[in-house]
């Protein structure tokens, strides 16, 4: 967009418009999370999915394509103007191959990877650990949430 926003709709401020994306995204994080080796085992995973373990499943997807989708909706009624999905998975810096990356990293040598970051981890930690240290290619939705902020030229 070449003009700069400076005023959003229906009461949404900048912030509150980059706090929403933010938690549309780690929605669909959620789902992702619920299928990756520290909550699955190579063989379940397999028996609800015909694709490689490295690529997401249909749930993931449709879990990725939703948040993408409601991305959308949230700004234009913000701004008050159009933006379809492939436009907002863009803005977003490819939302879609960022989450396949992620699925595909997690799941790299069926999760022994993933499982020995684990494991590491709580040999080190009384407190247990965050997904974000642990899992590998993790999005952080906030950083994501802000660069379409950005692109879209809201102040």
């Amino acid at each position: 967009m070449e003009n700069t926003i400076t005023r959003l709709q229906n009461g949404m401020t900048k912030e509150s418009l980059t706090f929403s994306i933010s938690s549309i995204l780690a929605g669909a994080l959620d789902v992702i999370e619920m299928g990756l080796p520290d909550s699955l085992t190579a063989e379940e995973r397999r028996s609800y999915s015909r694709n490689p373990l490295t690529e997401m499943t249909d749930q993931e997807n449709g879990a990725v394509g939703g948040a993408i989708s409601a991305v959308a909706i949230i700004v234009a009624q913000s701004i008050n103007d159009g933006i379809g999905n492939s436009d907002a998975d863009s803005l977003l810096g490819d939302f879609s191959s960022i989450c396949d990356k992620f699925v595909a990293s997690n799941w790299s040598n069926e999760g022994d990877t993933l499982r020995y970051r684990i494991k590491r981890k709580l040999a080190t930690s009384s407190k247990g650990y965050n997904v974000s240290e642990v899992y590998l290619d993790y999005p952080n939705t906030d950083e994501i949430a802000a660069r379409l902020i950005t692109a879209l030229n809201i102040e």
